[in-house]
């Protein structure tokens, strides 16, 4: 079939009501997201018309309007800005109301008064669209966009969440959907769990283009109120910035003056020094390091901001490949060793001389050169395509990576990838090949930090097809990575997280990964800590400068609805700045905020604030389940093979006769509460194989055949009926003496209510009762509660009740249960606390107390 698409735009402008010619309407005449339903079938649109943006319409032309679109004047509308630059940079920066077409006048005039909206009021033309409003049973969102899927192909569902109703993501596979050959004229669905596969339409018509598309759900149909096509941000390809090493020869570094190339003495009192002998000691050529720990010159730089002649001598030499400095120390308490200063790239003298009299003497805080020993260590800039930090623990062969272009600062706060590798036994540097990786989480990378022409060390975007691309490479990189990773924890005999440099851009490199830093790593990242309270109620306010931190300083003081903090920086200058960190974690720790990170579990930034005490959400917490997890319960046959195929170690037993029959009968309990909780058709198809494959499993070891069951279902079928018709039984009563059953039997069925929803649903405990009884001369109260297995949660709050005590004093108890069920587990939390005395005088005006005064409530 062929989709019918609007041919024209019904528009109030300063002529009136006209009708624009599609053709000819475009985003400044009618608004972008006008232009986007107009690419869409209009059976899949809710009617709409536009109020231009320079028009202040009257009641009249907006029922004129209207009766051109099939709405009334007593239709419910949406009331939508829609921008004539807006894409989906600004998505969410513009607003809409849902009223009635009659006070759409007052509606348009509230949303342009909005001083939220002021600056896209300026920046760009604000028109209105006027729409049909939809009875919402769900809405959500479909998209392929880059950030949200590699290929056009694929496309990512999300059914927004609602009250009793968390949100859901599923994925569209337009491939399913183009292999059927059908098409839509609408896009109907009559179950929630249908959502997803009803999409496929809208995701097969967008075909390689990249969209973003909101739709809401009638319970019916699916309506498309928003088509968006997908913006790439442009970017860089991350070896572009990768410049060649450059070292220096031996007659420069015979002129250095306070500066010296750091020898054994060095490598064995200071700490970044100390790891650079141990990674040399595994097989690695690292470059040569310069040291300054004279006291008087480093006092006169920090005090008086000072440098000496023959300093600046020296700077003039080493500046001639690109310089880094760094601190370090003898003293320095551990709390103050991270994070301490370091420069991006020194070209030239001057920026070196700018870096120390400012940003190091800044930086350096409360430490004092003399009472720390501090110590300059310079090095060349070493060239790479990309860095990681990876974890390991002598205990487990199993190291964790996170990897992303540029240099290791990008991983504290931007997407990255993930490794889990299996890192095999021991041996020397090279022997990695036994390695395996276990599991793997390429995301997209939309940004990192690298050196800009300047040598600074700034922000960039992504380009395709980097963005998607593995930060690393080759797995003999990642094997190599783990391996090492897994010896210098051996070496240290501690857990260990390793920064590392990934494709190294120098040819002559023992290998094309380089480990830069180590340090103990003392976090827990199992789930069972929790990652954050990702449940809790409030805005989020996010940080991308050192500005935006000091206005959440202010905003903190008198602005309580803040719940969340997202850091996002626009640029490097916050990424290491010691001082910027212990300002956040001080305002988070105050306002008991939750600090929400792109960035990875492993860097310095969730560490620190981690260990602060702060509550820390890494929004993809990729692999940090627990790795010892107890089942005692049956698998699929094939499932501990699996396990062990990626690395992990499995304890496994075999049961036979009544024991096999028992777990059978627990795994078809399990099963089918899996398809009770299963949310869309497919994955409830995936649930209804794992009961059938049970059922199958329960024939053959009971000697049953299908057909056997088949004949029994078919009996009851007929003489009991199925469950396909939708019964629902609300109650049963006796009949009273005069009716006949006869008259009952003449009310048709037909009759009855259609329900949308089963009745009382969700219903909290179905029964309680409290029973009283002595044992050994002492009272005791049984509470019974019944509750249906089919829900996920319960909840129930008794006021109080009374025990006594040996002494035969009443003793008030109050009693409060939390159940939660996920899949076959059921948790229960009971609470049990004396009851505040205060609650005897409700006694008195009961009618319970000793002078018998009062009634109770509701009492007669």
């Amino acid at each position: 079939m062929s989709y019918h698409f609007f041919t024209e735009v019904v528009c109030i402008t300063q002529a009136g009501v006209v009708r624009i010619p599609a053709t000819e309407a475009g985003p400044d005449l009618i608004g972008a997201k006008t232009c986007g339903l107009l690419e869409v079938p209009r059976t899949w649109v809710p009617d709409f018309f536009v109020v231009q943006a320079d028009v202040d319409p009257t009641i009249a032309q907006l029922i004129e309007a209207a009766s051109l679109v099939d709405l009334t004047a007593d239709s419910a509308v949406y009331v939508r800005s829609s921008g004539s630059q807006e894409g989906i940079e600004e998505r969410g920066s513009l607003v809409s109301r849902t009223t009635s077409l009659r006070d759409a006048v007052d509606a348009i005039g509230s949303l342009r008064s909005a001083s939220d909206c002021s600056e896209e009021y300026a920046r760009q033309k604000v028109h209105y669209i006027v729409q049909r409003h939809i009875r919402t049973v769900a809405k959500g969102h479909l998209s392929n966009e880059r950030h949200v899927r590699e290929k056009t192909r694929d496309w990512l569902c999300e059914i927004e969440p609602a009250p009793g109703a968390p949100a859901q993501y599923g994925s569209v596979a337009v491939r399913q959907w183009r292999e059927s050959g059908q098409s839509s004229p609408q896009l109907e669905c009559s179950l929630r769990a249908n959502i997803f596969r009803a999409l496929r339409a809208a995701a097969a018509f967008a075909g390689t283009s990249r969209r973003h598309a909101e739709w809401v759900w009638d319970g019916e149909l699916i309506w498309i109120v928003q088509w968006e096509p997908g913006v790439q941000r442009p970017g860089v390809r991350p070896k572009d910035l990768v410049s060649r090493p450059l070292i220096l020869n031996t007659e420069d570094l015979a002129a250095l003056k306070c500066f010296r190339v750091a020898k054994d003495r060095e490598l064995d009192i200071y700490k970044k020094l100390a790891n650079a002998k141990l990674y040399t000691e595994l097989g690695y050529r690292m470059p040569d390091f310069y040291v300054l720990d004279d006291p008087g010159i480093l006092s006169s730089i920090v005090e008086n901001g000072a440098v000496p002649p023959n300093l600046r001598s020296d700077l003039r030499i080493l500046c001639r490949a690109p310089l880094v400095l760094r601190t370090d120390g003898l003293n320095i308490p551990k709390e103050d060793r991270e994070m301490l200063p370091r420069s991006h790239e020194l070209r030239d003298a001057d920026s070196a001389i700018r870096w120390l009299t400012s940003e190091f003497s800044t930086r350096l805080g409360q430490l004092d050169p003399f009472a720390n020993e501090l110590t300059l260590i310079g090095h060349h800039y070493i060239p790479a395509l990309a860095s990681a930090w990876a974890l390991a623990d002598p205990t487990t062969r199993r190291v964790r990576i996170e990897s992303l272009w540029g240099i290791p600062e990008g991983i504290y706060y931007f997407p990255h990838d993930v490794f889990d590798v299996d890192a095999g036994g021991g041996g020397g540097r090279a022997d990695f090949s036994p390695s395996s990786i276990l599991d793997r989480r390429v995301r997209y990378k939309d940004r990192f930090i690298a050196p800009d022409d300047a040598g600074s060390w700034v922000v960039h975007d992504v380009a395709p097809p980097d963005d998607w691309g593995s930060s690393i490479q080759k797995e003999d990189w990642i094997r190599e990575v783990a391996h090492v990773t897994r010896l210098i924890a051996d070496r240290s005999n501690s857990a260990v997280v390793v920064m590392w440099f990934i494709g190294l851009a120098d040819n002559d490199a023992v290998s094309p990964v380089l480990p830069w830093y180590h340090d103990r790593w003392e976090i827990d990242l199992q789930t069972s800590e929790g990652l954050g309270k990702v449940g809790r109620l409030g805005s989020s306010y996010v940080i991308g400068t050192e500005a935006d931190l000091q206005k959440l300083i202010e905003l903190s003081k008198e602005d309580s609805s803040i719940a969340r903090v997202a850091v996002e920086p626009k640029d490097g200058s916050i990424v290491r700045d010691r001082k910027f960190i212990d300002r956040l974690t001080e305002v988070v720790k105050e306002r008991a905020y939750v600090v929400s990170l792109r960035g990875g579990v492993l860097s310095h930034v969730y560490y620190t604030l981690k260990r602060s005490g702060c509550d820390v959400i890494c929004e993809d917490a990729f692999g940090t389940n627990e790795e010892r997890i107890e089942f005692n319960k049956l698998v699929r046959d094939k499932v501990p093979a699996g396990i062990e195929g990626r690395g992990e170690s499995v304890d496994i037993a075999y049961v036979t006769g009544e024991a096999h029959l028992q777990g059978l009968r627990q795994k078809l309990v399990e099963e089918a509460l899996e398809a009770v909780d299963a949310k869309d058709t497919d994955s409830i198809k995936e649930e209804l194989a794992d009961v059938l494959e049970v059922i199958s499993a329960i024939e053959s070891l009971l000697g049953v055949e299908r057909a056997e069951i088949e004949r029994v279902r078919r009996r009851k079928l007929e003489k009991r009926g199925g469950f396909a018709g939708g019964v629902v039984l609300l109650e049963t009563r006796q009949l009273p003496p005069m009716v006949s059953h006869g008259e009952i039997e003449q009310i048709p069925f037909e009759s009855r209510p259609i329900l949308q929803i089963l009745p009382k649903m969700p219903e909290p405990i179905r029964q309680i009762n409290l029973d009283r009884r002595r044992v050994e001369g002492l009272a005791e109260r049984i509470l019974t509660l019944s509750v249906p297995m089919h829900q996920s949660s319960y909840s129930f709050s008794r006021p109080t009740f009374e025990l006594e005590t040996p002494s035969g004093e009443q003793h008030r108890v109050r009693f409060e249960a939390e159940m939660t069920r996920k899949g076959a587990e059921l948790r229960v939390r009971l609470t049990i606390a004396n009851a505040p005395l205060q609650l005897d005088l409700f006694d008195l005006v009961r009618g319970e107390g000793p002078t018998g005064v009062g009634k109770g409530l509701g009492e007669e």
